[in-house]
């Protein structure tokens, strides 16, 4: 925990540096695989600390957030499951390292996925349930791989330009905004993107 604390704040640092872009990059790309600490509050701190670059901040971290979505989807397609059926040490570094992700939960989205298919990534995506149980269970269950990378890129980017929306709005005041309030605009977004896509898949 302390390392992890000593990282964020090292990569913190570099918001007004060179190497700004970069790093953002790299911790997007992580979250949505595997990391140590939530993207979020990286790109909420640096989009304050800079704030005339907050909206690029946020179009890097969509890049990398759907960039290792991809990745993440291709470990579960590839990686999870041994030749006779049964998880790898990949999947059971996961269920032993990611709060949350147990082989009940694998089981439970499982269920989801037949009866909800690519929306799980879109709801996933854009509400505070950790990114990498959807991107590697996509790959797992077979989702389409198109409809997977245009449900990540919807979810990530509505999610990250919100956030620097808020502080480009409320300066200062966002970050008590978000700390109070963010997860519950989240969830409500994510609940407002699941019904508007039932209504229209039940159009179809």
């Amino acid at each position: 925990m302390r390392f992890a604390r000593k990282l964020y704040h090292l990569i913190l640092e570099q918001a007004e540096s060179k190497y700004a872009i970069p790093v953002l990059f790299i911790m997007a790309f992580m979250e949505s695989v595997f990391s140590p600490f939530p993207f979020t509050v990286l790109l909420v701190a640096m989009a304050i600390a800079n704030s005339g670059r907050s909206f690029l901040y946020a179009l890097t971290g969509t890049t990398g957030a759907v960039a290792g979505a991809v990745a993440g989807y291709f470990i579960g397609n590839l990686l999870w499951i041994a030749d006779d059926g049964s998880f790898t040490g990949i999947a059971g570094f996961f269920f032993s390292n990611i709060p949350g992700f147990s082989i009940e939960a694998y089981e439970s989205i499982q269920s989801m996925y037949a009866k909800w298919g690519v929306l799980i990534v879109l709801i996933a995506g854009f509400s505070p349930v950790p990114f990498e149980l959807a991107t590697i269970t996509s790959g797992v269950f077979n989702v389409n791989l198109f409809l997977f990378t245009m449900a990540a890129l919807i979810a990530r980017g509505a999610r990250y330009f919100l956030l620097v929306w808020l502080i480009w709005k409320f300066g200062s005041k966002a970050k008590e905004i978000i700390r109070s309030y963010f997860n519950w605009i989240a969830i409500a977004m994510a609940v407002f993107i699941a019904g508007v896509a039932v209504f229209f898949t039940s159009m179809i």
